[in-house]
């Protein structure tokens, strides 16, 4: 479990992208509004 916080991020649209050894890499793309907390779940796969 992991987690990371960005303050003043500007509103848009984002793609993370998540990898940890041992697990496939995972790209998430996430919606950003200005003045609110956006917040999302990712499950790495095992390889």
């Amino acid at each position: 479990m992991g987690g990371f916080n960005i303050k003043s991020l500007p509103t848009g649209t984002y793609r993370v992208m998540l990898k940890k050894a041992g697990y496939a890499d995972l790209i998430v793309t996430e919606s950003v509004n200005d003045g609110e907390m956006t917040a999302f779940n990712a499950n790495l796969e095992k390889i």
